[in-house]
C-alpha cells in the first residue's frame, strides 16, 4: 500500500494514493479508497519503527481475509487494509494500536451473537470475521499490553538536576547524586527524604533497577546502575557507562570535559502534598517510583529557560493555556490577569463568598492541575 513520502503534502499524498493502481484494484469505490488513504496519512507522524504484530495475530488476520472473500461480509475497507498489514506482520503505528484497543472494547459484545462459535448457525458471523481481521484475541491482548505500557510511560515525570559528579574513570565508572532532598527546585518541587526508599530496597534485594539512558531515548541505553542508596543528602547512584556503546563513549568524553553535567530522572509520583511557603505553593514528593535516569545536556542559563514564556504576550494567551490544562475558567482568567497569589486572594475575598470561594480540597485539586502545566514554563530535562 502507498506510504506518505518525506515532505509530501497531505493533498499530494491523497491524490497519489487514490490514483495508484494498487488501491484502485483493491478498492473500486472512491469513498473506500479515500478512507484507507486517510488512515495511512494519519499514521505518518508515528514513530517509524512501530510495533510488529505476532505470528498468532498474522494467522488470525489471514483467516479473516479468507472468510471475508468467501462470505462477503464482516469488517470495513479500513479493517481489510489493516488485516493485510497484520497478516504480513508489517509494523503498526501507535495510533493503529490505540484504534485496535478501541475496536476490541466496543465489539466484545459481538461474542454473544449468533454465529460466533464453530457449529453455530451463521458461523462465521460478520462480527467474528471483523474480529479476526484485527488479529483476533491475540491482537486484543497485544494491543492492550502496548497501550497500557504507553500510558504508564506517559505518566512519567522528568526532573533535571545538575549531576553532582563524584568520580568518573576511564572505564566509565560513575557515581553521584541523582536527587537531592529537601530543597525547592525551579519547578516548585521538593523531593522528600526516602521518596525513593522502595526502589532502593527492591534493587538491594535483586529486583529491577532504573535504566541508564542517553537524553531520555529508550533506544539508546548507555550503561547500567550497579548500586543505589539513600543517605541524608539524597539519592546516590553508582554505575558504569559502557564505552563499547557509541553514545556511551560520547557521554564519558563529555562528562570528563565538563561539557555535560546534567542528570535527569524519569519517575512516577505515588504520593505528594502541596503546601504554601514564602516562595509560594510547592509540591512535596513523598513517594515516587524511579524508572530511568538519563545523562542530558542540562540548561544552566536561567534566562534561557523563560524564552517560551516571553512569547506569551497577552493575558488571553495565558488564560487559554491554563484552560486547556484543565484549570477552572474563573481561576484561569484571574491568574492570567493578576498572577497566582492575587487570584487566590480574590477568590477567597468575602465579597465573592458563596460564588467563588475555594475550599481546601478544591484548592489541593487545583494545585495538582497546575502542576501538570509546569513543563510549559520550566525545562525539566
Amino acid at each position: 500500500m502507498p506510504s506518505p513520502r518525506q515532505d509530501e503534502s497531505r493533498a499530494d499524498f491523497l491524490s497519489r494514493c487514490m490514483g495508484s493502481d494498487e488501491m484502485t484494484s483493491e478498492f473500486s469505490n472512491a469513498d473506500q479508497r479515500y478512507a484507507v488513504c486517510v488512515a495511512y496519512w494519519d499514521e505518518k507522524d508515528e514513530k517509524a519503527e512501530g510495533y510488529k504484530p505476532t505470528e498468532n495475530m498474522a494467522s488470525e488476520a489471514k483467516r479473516g481475509l479468507t472468510w471475508r472473500a468467501e462470505y462477503g461480509r464482516g469488517g470495513t475497507e479500513v479493517g481489510v487494509a489493516r488485516a493485510r498489514d497484520i497478516s504480513n506482520r508489517k509494523n503498526l503505528s501507535l495510533s493503529t494500536v490505540k484504534r485496535m484497543v478501541s475496536y476490541f472494547a466496543r465489539h466484545e459484545v459481538d461474542k454473544q451473537g449468533k454465529g460466533w462459535s464453530p457449529g453455530e448457525e451463521g458461523y462465521p458471523s460478520a462480527g467474528r470475521i471483523a474480529w479476526a481481521l484485527w488479529g483476533g484475541d491475540a491482537g486484543r491482548s497485544w494491543a492492550n499490553k502496548i497501550a497500557d505500557r504507553e500510558k504508564a510511560m506517559g505518566e512519567i515525570e522528568h526532573k533535571a538536576v545538575r549531576f553532582d559528579l563524584k568520580e568518573i574513570d576511564s572505564d566509565g565508572r560513575v557515581s553521584g547524586y541523582g536527587a537531592v532532598y529537601g530543597n525547592v527546585d525551579d519547578g516548585g518541587d521538593i523531593v522528600m527524604p526516602d521518596a525513593f526508599a522502595g526502589c532502593v530496597e527492591r534493587m538491594r534485594m535483586g529486583g529491577s533497577r532504573p535504566k541508564m539512558l542517553w537524553q531520555h531515548d529508550p533506544h539508546q541505553p548507555i550503561g547500567v546502575w550497579d548500586t543505589m542508596k539513600s543517605d541524608d543528602r539524597g539519592l546516590m547512584l553508582q554505575g558504569r557507562i559502557l564505552a563499547d556503546v557509541a553514545k556511551g563513549r560520547e557521554a564519558i568524553a563529555l562528562l570528563k570535559a565538563g561539557a555535560v553535567d546534567g542528570l535527569s530522572i524519569g519517575y512516577k509520583t505515588v504520593d505528594q502534598d502541596f503546601r504554601q511557603t514564602e516562595r509560594g505553593a510547592v509540591r512535596e514528593i513523598k513517594k515516587a517510583e524511579l524508572w530511568e535516569t538519563s545523562i542530558v545536556t542540562f540548561p544552566m542559563n536561567r534566562e534561557a529557560r523563560v524564552t517560551d514564556v516571553k512569547q506569551l504576550t497577552t493575558p488571553r494567551e495565558v488564560e487559554q493555556i491554563l484552560r486547556k490544562a484543565g484549570v477552572p475558567g474563573t481561576f484561569a482568567k484571574l491568574v492570567a490577569l493578576h498572577g497566582f497569589e492575587e487570584a487566590k486572594n480574590r477568590l477567597n475575598d468575602s465579597r465573592d463568598a458563596g460564588k467563588l470561594a475555594i475550599e481546601q480540597a478544591q484548592f489541593t485539586a487545583l494545585m495538582s492541575e497546575i502542576q501538570g502545566i509546569k513543563e510549559l514554563f520550566n525545562v525539566h530535562g
